[in-house]
């Protein structure tokens, strides 16, 4: 891919993990959109600093990052991609569906909310924030994003 997409990050250690993934950057691409999906991208690959060069690649020629921030607390490659890329200045759109809130700030560690542009929570947070949507219970999750992705300039960038 020489055009940028997005790269969608996310825990990929159970079969449930990677066939959500796999859902979310399926749908993307019936959506029109070019994404990056590590678990297809380096599923060929068994040396470490290959993944992780391969991953970095996929991150810089990213105009946007998709972080699935599920779980208790969210997966720390997951985090390290978003920290990444905001270095990078790439904005991100965390998408948690997960409605167990640890976290100190709307259910997250705190640096992770703040590192989102945009945050697709399971619910309402008693006090939302700016750039926070709410999961519909009746909408599936690649609905809501790909109805929030319609509202993000550098999403435009990864149509195919």
């Amino acid at each position: 891919m020489d055009e940028p997409w997005i790269y969608l990050a996310g825990p990929l250690f159970t079969r449930a993990e990677t066939a959500f993934n796999r859902e979310l950057a399926e749908g993307l691409r019936a959506g029109g959109y070019r994404v990056f999906l590590p678990q297809q991208e380096c599923a060929h690959l068994d040396e470490p600093s290959l993944i992780y060069e391969t991953c970095l690649r996929g991150l810089k020629g990213s105009c946007l990052v998709l972080a699935v921030l599920d779980g208790p607390d969210a997966d720390s490659g997951t985090s390290f991609e978003v920290g990444w890329a905001c270095a990078l200045g790439i904005p991100v759109v965390g998408l948690r569906t997960d409605w167990r809130g640890t976290g100190e700030y709307l259910g997250l560690n705190l640096m992770l909310t703040h590192g989102c542009a945009l945050l697709i929570l399971p619910s309402p947070p008693a006090v939302p924030g700016p750039g926070v949507v709410a999961l519909k219970a009746e909408r599936t999750s690649l609905e809501m994003v790909l109805e929030t992705f319609a509202e993000v300039p550098a999403a435009r960038n990864a149509r195919a």
